[in-house]
């Protein structure tokens, strides 16, 4: 069910606001997301996204969020003590 939905949300030009399961599906196969797209992730959906360890991705938070904002062309909202925004 959640599959389909993401499938049908890719499916727009639309920008989206990707969060929770999304994110997964979005680790588990990376593709490309509408212009203005905006993830969500906390820490642990961060390094799944990135492929390390949640222990990285807190030690420069700044990094991931710039890492993650170049990979998937997006704005990225890393949730956490500090939470940073990144383009």
């Amino acid at each position: 069910w959640g599959q389909a939905w993401w499938d049908a949300a890719r499916g727009h030009a639309r920008a989206l606001v990707v969060d929770a399961d999304a994110l997964n599906l979005l680790a588990a196969t990376p593709t490309p997301l509408p212009p203005g797209t905006i993830l969500t992730p906390h820490p642990g959906e961060a390094a799944r996204l990135l492929r390390v360890d949640a222990a990285s991705v807190q030690r420069d938070r700044l990094a991931a969020v710039r890492a993650l904002a170049d990979r998937f062309g997006a704005v990225v909202v890393l949730k956490g003590a500090g939470t940073l925004v990144g383009a």
